[in-house]
């Protein structure tokens, strides 16, 4: 099953953000309390330009970091498919391609007792 980034799963990132601009907003406008009332109103907008600034950070960041997602759920499935695949016809030693986004790691050397199979190995790209 491949992972999907959806609209209101960005918009719950979003808000994460909006929390934190809210909280550094508030403390701000605590801070300035004391000032007189021009500076006052000035806090508000740099408190709301704290807010909407820190949201539309987090939910780039975001955005990017579950698209790599998406591709590296993409690519583990196919590759999912075909260990499937060949260790039911019998191979024993299978060669996967390179998952996208992916560090090269030994875990295939895990996954191997896994499906059952003598070893996985990564395709040189």
């Amino acid at each position: 099953m491949a992972l999907r980034a959806t609209g209101p799963g960005l918009a719950l990132v979003a808000s994460s953000g909006l929390v934190w601009g809210a909280a550094i907003g508030c403390c701000l406008q605590s801070w300035a309390a004391t000032a007189g009332d021009a500076w006052h109103r000035r806090a508000k907008a740099i408190a709301l330009a704290v807010l909407l600034l820190m949201a539309g950070v987090i939910l780039a960041s975001q955005a990017t970091l579950l698209g790599n997602t998406r591709a590296f759920a993409a690519g583990w499935d196919a590759n999912h498919s075909k260990i499937l695949a060949l260790s039911a016809a019998g191979e024993a030693h299978i060669e996967v391609d390179p998952v996208p986004h992916a560090p090269h790691m030994t875990i295939y050397a895990c996954t191997a007792d896994y499906y059952g199979v003598a070893s996985i190995t990564v395709r040189e790209e």
